[in-house]
C-alpha cells in the first residue's frame, strides 16, 4: 500500500513527548482534586443547613421554655409580697397551711429563675458560638442543648408541682373557717384540692398519651449529620473539623 505524500508546505506534525503526557496528567489529577474539594465544600455547606435546622429546634424550644419559667417566677414572687396572711395564722401562732404556701411559692420562683437563667444563657450564648466560633460550633452548641434538655425539663415539671402545690395552700388559708352544717371540716378547700388535683392528673395522663404518640424511637431519631461506616469508624461527611473533613476525603 502506497504511503500518502505530504503535501508541500505543509507543517510537520508534532510529535508528542513525555513530559506532554505528564503535563496532561498532572492537569487531570489538580482537576480531580479540585472537583472532590468542590464535592466536599458543597457537602459542608448542606450539613450546616442541617445543623442550622436542627439548632433553630433545640432554640424554640429553650426560649418556650425561658418564657413559661418566666412566667411563673413572677407569680410566685407576687404570690409571696402579695399574698395577705389571715391574723390567726400570723406568727407566733403555727400554721402548716401558711408554711406549705411559702415553701412551695419559694420553691416555685426558685426553680423557675434557675430554668430563666440557664436557658437564657444557652440560647445567647450558643448563637453567639454557632456565628463567631471555630470550625464544629454548631455541632457543638446542638449538642450542648441536647445534654441539657433532660435537667431542664425536669426542673420546669418540679416548678409547676410546686406552684400548684402553692395555690392549693391558699384556698386552704382563705377558706379554713368556712365550715357548713355540723361537719367541723373545711369542705371548700377540700373540693378546691380535689378539683385540682383531679384536672392535674388529667393533665399528666393526656401528657403521657401524647408523649407515647409523638415519641421517636431512638433507632429512628435523624439528627444533623451524615455519618457512613467506615473501617469499623463511623464518619461524618459533613462534619466541620477539618481532620474529619480528612478522613472523609
Amino acid at each position: 500500500v502506497p504511503r500518502p505524500r505530504a503535501r508541500r508546505g505543509a507543517p510537520p506534525r508534532p510529535k508528542s513527548s513525555p513530559f506532554q503526557h505528564s503535563r496532561h496528567g498532572l492537569r487531570a489529577g489538580v482537576m480531580l482534586g479540585a472537583r472532590k474539594l468542590e464535592l466536599l465544600a458543597g457537602l459542608k455547606v448542606r450539613g450546616l443547613d442541617l445543623r442550622q435546622a436542627e439548632m433553630s429546634f433545640y432554640m424554640a424550644r429553650f426560649t418556650m421554655t425561658a418564657s413559661l419559667s418566666a412566667i411563673m417566677t413572677s407569680l410566685a414572687y407576687v404570690g409571696v409580697i402579695k399574698i395577705k396572711i389571715p391574723h390567726d395564722m400570723l406568727p407566733p401562732a403555727v400554721s402548716w397551711q401558711v408554711a406549705v404556701f411559702y415553701i412551695a411559692a419559694c420553691s416555685t420562683m426558685a426553680l423557675s429563675m434557675y430554668n430563666l437563667v440557664v436557658t437564657s444563657f444557652c440560647v445567647v450564648y450558643a448563637q453567639g458560638l454557632s456565628l463567631r466560633g471555630p470550625p464544629g460550633s454548631v455541632a457543638k452548641s446542638c449538642r450542648i442543648f441536647r445534654s441539657e434538655w433532660r435537667s431542664v425539663r425536669i426542673v420546669l415539671i418540679a416548678a409547676m408541682l410546686c406552684l400548684v402545690t402553692a395555690g392549693v395552700a391558699i384556698s386552704w388559708m382563705k377558706l379554713d373557717h368556712e365550715r357548713f352544717g355540723f361537719i367541723d371540716v373545711p369542705i371548700s378547700s377540700i373540693i378546691v384540692t380535689a378539683c385540682v388535683f383531679m384536672i392535674l392528673s388529667l393533665m399528666i395522663k393526656r401528657l403521657i398519651t401524647l408523649n407515647s404518640m409523638l415519641r421517636i424511637p431512638m433507632h429512628y431519631m435523624v439528627e444533623g449529620d451524615l455519618t457512613i461506616d467506615q473501617n469499623a469508624e463511623r464518619v461524618d461527611l459533613v462534619a466541620e473539623e477539618q481532620d474529619r473533613i480528612e478522613a472523609a476525603r
